[in-house]
């Protein structure tokens, strides 16, 4: 959703410290690929988004460290970010699969 909603790049997104996440005025500070710091806005649904992943993480284990994104291990890279996503499209697709399937066979017979 944050992705989408803000065109950034994974890396960028992966880069995001805490500090550079700003929920009441909806906005993230990003530091592009050639180094350049930009501010960002984000919408509010991506800010709600936000927000919860941002009270889940505050019981993490490494909740102290600065990095936002916070895996199992320690931060997540962009490389971890293509995962999540490319994971979660699969799972869409298996799911949309599954309900065209049942949609056809609920479908009364034209014999």
């Amino acid at each position: 959703m944050v992705l989408y909603d803000t065109g950034l790049r994974r890396e960028e997104l992966a880069t995001l410290r805490v500090e550079d996440v700003d929920l009441r005025g909806k906005w993230l500070a990003v530091i592009r690929k050639g180094g350049d710091r930009d501010l960002v806005p984000m919408g509010k649904v991506a800010a709600q988004v936000l927000d919860r992943y941002a009270r889940v993480r505050a019981r993490h284990p490494l909740q102290a460290r600065p990095e936002f994104w916070l895996g199992a291990n320690g931060p997540v890279t962009g490389s971890g970010i293509y995962q999540f996503v490319r994971d979660r499209a699969a799972q869409a697709a298996r799911c949309s699969a599954v309900a065209s399937a049942s949609r056809r066979s609920a479908r009364p017979s034209s014999t």
